[in-house]
This record gives C-alpha cells, structure tokens and sequence, in this order.
C-alpha cells in the first residue's frame, strides 16, 4: 500500500481489509502459512487501520503505525519505521519487533508471544499480556500479565520496568513448579515498584489437596529495585510478600477449604487429682431381721464398709 502524500486509513465501512486483492500488496508479497506479507510505504505521518481483522506474516512500514480499532497479528517480523500506537484495538506480536516506541494506550490490548523479541521501549497504560523478550524499557501505569494470558509463562526485560501507582501486575499461580507453573518477570536492570502485586491463583492448579502453608515462590528478579508494592490474591488465598536484594518472594499463609484451628482455644487440662471416694477398712457380718415372722429366726448375713 503505497501513498506519498496522506495518511492512509481502513475505516472497515465496507467490510474487512481485502487481504487477497494483489493491488494492496508489493510484488513479492504473497499468502503463507502465517499470513501475508504487508509493506506499507506512506511518505507521511502515519498510517492508521480502524476497524478489521488482519493477520500479517510480515510488516514493514516506513513511518508510525496506529491502531484505532483493529485486530492485528504479525507472527513474524514487524519493522515499524516510527512509533506503534495501538490506541483500542487489539495487537499481537509473534515474532522479532522493532520501533521507536510502542504506545498501548487505555482501550488497548498488547499481546507478546513467547517467542516475541520486542525492540523498543514500552508504554503501558491498557491491557499488556507480556511474554518472551523485551530489550528495552516499561513503563506500566495500566494491566499487566506477566508471561501473557495463563501462568507458567515469562517476561525477560533488558532494560529497567518502572511501576506506576496505577499498575496492576499480574502473576498467574497454578503450582509449584517456576516457568511451567507459575509466571516469572526477570528484570536485568532496575525495578522501581509502586502499584498493586495481583497473585491470580487457578484452583485446578493450586489448592488445598496440591498445596500446603509455606509455599515458597519466587516470581520476580531485578538486579536493583526501588519502591514497594501493595499484593492482592485470589478469593480464599493469602500470600507474605518479601522484597529482597535480588528478588520477590512469595509465602503461602492462606488456602481455601484448609481448616487452621485456633491455637489457644478449647484447650482442656488433665490432673492427677481425684476426690469424693471412700476407703474400705474393715468388713464386719450384720444380722438382720427377715421380714417374715415365721422365718424371724433366719438370719442373713450382710456385709457393711467401714
């Protein structure tokens, strides 16, 4: 799609972006199993898609790309010539990224593959489902799913992670087991926190017949960290949170369906002491009158304690 003079815009008005018309794609470009190849050449500002769905083998612009209301894929590599600003669509990266900046904004959601390796700084203030590789900073002031949608996933970030107040960090708990259980951040820079530490426990995974008090986990690492974060769990869980040199650690302090009985109450004494008996000394023969006059002179014999 070339334009050396506007702004390009698919306002979806009349139907989904024709990804099999040849007129809207380079030569060389064709179908595969990851869908086509997209090279989108404006000479301009930007180029911008608003509605439709799209699914990209490759992308390659030569100036910013906006996402006003799309759902785009791009499973192998996406060069973007400027910055990425998905404003409320939904974006999906699969393969190796580069741009100045990718800006996800409030309505938008951002989604990295674990293979993704991202080459740019990011801007998070939407929904931002974080897995595989990112060499260079975040900035998170919205939601963000460590190791993508699910737990047992990772993000690693060559660069530092800035938390705002309004961050959400999420980490996905379904056992015991680090990177195919539960989510892991590795941070290979500064960690600044502030924000809400959100634990979202699956049941199926982690409960009370799987999982004991005193769980250990370690979700996160940095090579410096400033700031604090507040934690959250999922209903009927509780979790310690320790913030060390080098890492977060995690401790089980609460299950649901685990029965913790209260230490001091109910608690019954036994002694030694017993009263009220009586000691048998001497045992002495008791005659006694029958009741029958004829029988007057027949005696029975009782025996009496003393």
């Amino acid at each position: 799609i070339n334009n050396g003079v506007n702004t390009i815009f698919f306002d979806n008005e009349l139907g989904d972006f024709d990804a099999g018309n040849p007129l809207n794609w380079s030569s060389d470009a064709g179908p595969g199993a990851n869908g086509y190849d997209g090279l989108i050449n404006t000479g301009a500002t930007q180029a911008a898609f608003s509605g439709g769905s799209f699914v990209f083998n490759n992308l390659t612009t030569d100036n910013t790309l906006q996402n006003n209301g799309a759902d785009i894929v791009v499973n192998g590599l996406a060069a973007i010539g400027g910055d990425y600003n998905n404003t409320a669509g939904a974006t999906t990266f699969n393969g190796i990224v580069s741009a100045g900046n990718i800006n996800n904004q409030p309505e938008g959601v951002l989604t990295t593959g674990a293979a993704a390796e991202v080459n740019a700084n990011v801007i998070n203030d939407g929904v931002f489902a974080a897995a595989g590789m990112l060499n260079g900073n975040l900035d998170n002031g919205g939601e963000l799913r460590i190791g993508g949608n699910g737990a047992g996933g990772s993000l690693v970030v060559n660069g530092d992670v800035q938390l705002f107040d309004t961050s959400n960090m999420i980490v996905g708990l379904g056992g015991l087991e680090r990177l195919t259980q539960y989510d892991v951040l590795e941070v290979n820079g500064n960690l600044g926190m502030a924000g809400v530490l959100m634990i979202d426990v699956d049941p199926q995974g982690y409960n009370a017949t799987n999982g004991q008090l005193d769980d250990v986990f370690t979700p996160v690492s940095y090579l410096s960290r400033s700031g604090s974060l507040q934690t959250e769990a999922s209903p009927g869980y509780a979790f310690a949170l320790t913030t060390g040199a080098t890492g977060l650690e995690l401790v089980t302090t609460g299950l649901p369906g685990l029965d913790i009985p209260d230490p001091v109450s109910n608690i019954v004494t036994l002694t030694d002491t017993v009263t009220g008996y009586y000691q048998v000394t001497k045992v002495v023969e008791q005659p006694q009158t029958s009741a029958n006059d004829e029988d007057e002179e027949q005696r029975d014999k009782t025996l009496s304690c003393r």
